[in-house]
């Protein structure tokens, strides 16, 4: 079954031209007004959703019969429902306080062919209400072809919120924030002009809602917003314990999979696949939790499994990142680090199962010293721990490190820089730069990852294999096959977490129960393109 064909190629079919097709400058809707019935299909185009074979293919919706094409804002409450089939052309805010509602088995797709990345941003005050089930999730994907589809093909997913973030523009000054005076930060989400209000997120309401995203995928996104600016799959920005994230995958995303900017969300049932960055990364004073998170990395994809940060300006800004994550599986490769944890980030961290990285986890601080937090308020547990890389001696200095970095530099083009004091930010060069002096440069307060791991007292097993039956990025199995891995603990969750989160008894390794039901059936997806 062909999927449909792209929107650039639709929009030159005649009969679809009066249908809602623009001009293709990402401009005003030149058909019906923004989120009413584009029309029929044309003849021989077949409808996107299920196209992906097997269960969890697209959205399931059978043979949607309408386009519905959606740009601009969407300022009232709206419901998205089968037979339709979406495609969002540019920017598309919701706004105006409205929640955007999907249905089960409604599939979105991003139009690739246009001036402006097509993105979903449900801006600060508004809502979206996008509930799939097991068999009928939501999908939000690439226009593209089936076998043509990219990471990057479109923007991805943002929620923007009210919750407090540490970082952005001081709202004590009056006047200097969309969101009122108070005493709070207002930042701005990457890749939306700062001039735009509808990109701004933070306030003082940490148990504000978002809404809620429940069986839902987000497939092939990343794409640039403005020039070194993506969003990541899922990006969410001050968003509030009221909301949820719940049986959320986020498929081969060009920049990270999930990214936290502050807020207090909480996530769980999380499947974050083959991202092109880091798989999660959070920051800015996120103070969540997490439970039954699975991270893979592919072969020549990705970073790190974790990234995660506090403020690198001011280490100990409030609200602190400080989070809680339990029931994690982590698989990667020999070119991906597990994780690193900087900048005064704070985090219980236990029943963690994490198997085939090159380089193990990373601590680092500038003003805050790490070993004054471990183990109360930032340690690893209860946790198993197989072919993590080893941990290299930080003893070097930085002109040792800058010539470490040149010596081993295999990339294009030629390392010329022999202080290491002018690398492009941003370039291959700083990332390997970065790479190493974490690795070898005492950037910790002297922080012994290795002896702090391995400290009796964490109950942390290193060197037993979880025997996954198939970690292959188009058929993976996260339902460990070692039947006598080492218990982990009782997950313990911070205040943020909404009434009913998460299990105090899964002391189990990882996410998912050896001995119970493999959760990520039925509705996650592993498409090559």
């Amino acid at each position: 079954m062909k999927r449909f064909i792209s929107v650039a190629l639709i929009c030159g079919l005649g009969g679809l031209v009066a249908a809602g097709c623009d001009d293709g400058d990402g401009g005003t809707d030149s058909g019906p007004p923004d989120g009413t019935d584009a029309g029929p299909l044309p003849p021989g185009v077949d409808g996107g959703p299920g196209t992906d074979a097997g269960p969890g293919g697209g959205g399931s919706c059978s043979s949607p019969s309408n386009l519905v094409m959606v740009t601009g804002e969407i300022d009232a409450d709206t419901t998205w429902e089968c037979p339709n089939l979406y495609i969002l052309q540019g920017n598309v805010f919701v706004t105006n306080g409205a929640t955007l509602t999907i249905t089960e088995g409604v599939e979105i797709v991003g139009d690739t062919g246009g001036s402006e990345a097509a993105a979903l941003i449900v801006t600060r005050g508004s809502q979206i209400d996008a509930q799939g089930t097991a068999a009928s999730p939501i999908v939000f994907t690439s226009g593209a072809n089936l076998g043509a589809r990219a990471t990057g093909d479109w923007a991805g997913v943002a929620l923007l919120g009210a919750a407090g973030t540490n970082s952005g523009t001081d709202c004590n000054t009056a006047g200097a924030c969309t969101g009122g005076d108070g005493d709070y930060f207002e930042n701005n989400i990457e890749g939306i002009p700062v001039t735009d209000p509808r990109g701004r997120y933070g306030g003082t309401d940490d148990a504000s809602s978002c809404g809620t995203l429940r069986y839902v995928r987000i497939e092939f996104a990343g794409r640039e917003l403005s020039p070194n600016n993506e969003l990541n799959g899922l990006t969410v920005g001050g968003c509030g314990s009221g909301t949820t994230l719940d049986y959320v995958q986020v498929h081969r995303g060009k920049d990270d999979g999930i990214e936290f900017f502050g807020g207090t969300a909480s996530l769980s049932h999380i499947v974050i696949s083959g991202a092109s960055d880091d798989s999660l990364d959070f920051d800015e004073g996120w103070r969540g939790n997490g439970q039954w998170i699975v991270i893979h990395q592919f072969e020549g994809l990705g970073d790190r499994g974790i990234e995660s940060d506090n403020l690198g300006s001011n280490e100990a800004a409030t609200p602190r990142t400080e989070v809680n994550l339990w029931n994690v599986t982590m698989i990667g490769t020999t070119d991906n680090k597990w994780a690193l944890h900087r900048e005064g980030m704070l985090g219980i961290m236990g029943n963690f199962l994490v198997h085939n990285y090159g380089a193990p986890v990373d601590v680092r601080g500038n003003t805050e010293d790490p070993n004054n937090y471990w183990p109360a308020r930032f340690v690893y547990q209860n946790s198993v721990f197989n072919e993590v890389g080893a941990f290299a001696a930080e003893d070097l200095d930085e002109a040792a490190v800058c010539a470490e970095a040149m010596s081993s530099w295999t990339g294009s083009p030629a390392w010329v820089d022999a202080t290491c004091a002018d690398l492009s930010a941003e370039s291959a060069q700083e990332d390997h730069y970065d790479d190493v002096a974490g690795e070898r440069l005492n950037d910790d307060f002297g922080f012994d990852e290795s002896m702090e791991l391995m400290d009796a007292a964490r109950n942390n097993t290193f060197g037993v294999d979880p025997m996954f039956s198939s970690i292959t990025a188009s058929a993976p199995s996260y339902v460990p096959g070692n039947a006598s891995l080492p218990a982990g603990g009782t997950p313990v969750f911070n205040s943020n977490a909404p009434s009913g989160f998460g299990d105090t008894s899964a002391t189990y390794v990882g996410a998912i129960d050896p001995a119970g039901t493999d959760w990520t059936e039925g509705w996650t997806a592993y498409p090559a393109n």
